[in-house]
């Protein structure tokens, strides 16, 4: 039987801050492995440093090989292949030739939350934290919007995206707290 995954990428879903060690694991046994990083400046009380992070956090990615599986989730700091199910879904080659391309080039990047057009977010950051509204696009980038629907109206607002995050996803955030911090 033709393993359809073979030659394809994959992503690793790994648990916090082991990213390097999944990657060295990867390596020792035989995987094409690929995990992407930036540098990223923080200050420190007394100075600033240079630190390399991935841009992705949690994740590690793998060429698949018919090799087993099940060499990769023994891999110490593993959680599981992202897939539908148990079934692994590869990754369109030309992704990661972009990604690749965009490490290697040495120009500025850093990670960046993919929000959709239409999506329900809130403000996490900023004079406007906690309000809850829709991102749109106009010809002058992304507003985030709050309407009164009676009215049919709205108000727009340029917020910068670092300030918003998916309502879906800090519902998910939100769920996985201790029940006194829920509001």
């Amino acid at each position: 039987m033709i393993n359809v995954l073979e030659g394809s990428w994959l992503a690793v879903y790994v648990k916090h801050n082991m990213e390097d060690r999944v990657f060295a694991g990867l390596r020792e046994r035989n995987y094409e492995a690929f995990l992407p990083t930036y540098v990223s400046r923080r200050r420190w009380s007394d100075r600033f440093v240079s630190l390399r992070q991935p841009l992705f956090p949690g994740y590690v990615f793998c060429r698949w090989a018919s090799l087993n599986d099940k060499r990769i989730v023994e891999i110490p700091g593993v959680i599981r292949l992202v897939g539908a199910g148990r079934q692994p879904l590869p990754i369109h080659e030309r992704e990661i030739a972009s990604v690749r391309r965009i490490v290697e080039s040495g120009v500025l990047s850093m990670p960046w939350r993919l929000l959709q057009i239409g999506e329900i977010v809130r403000v996490v950051t900023g004079p406007l934290s906690g309000l809850e509204g829709t991102l749109v696009a106009t010809d002058r980038g992304h507003r985030f919007v709050v309407s009164i629907s009676l009215l049919q109206r709205g108000v727009a607002v340029h917020v910068r995206p670092d300030q918003l995050v998916s309502c879906r996803r800090f519902r998910e955030i939100s769920e996985q707290l201790p029940l006194e911090n829920h509001s």
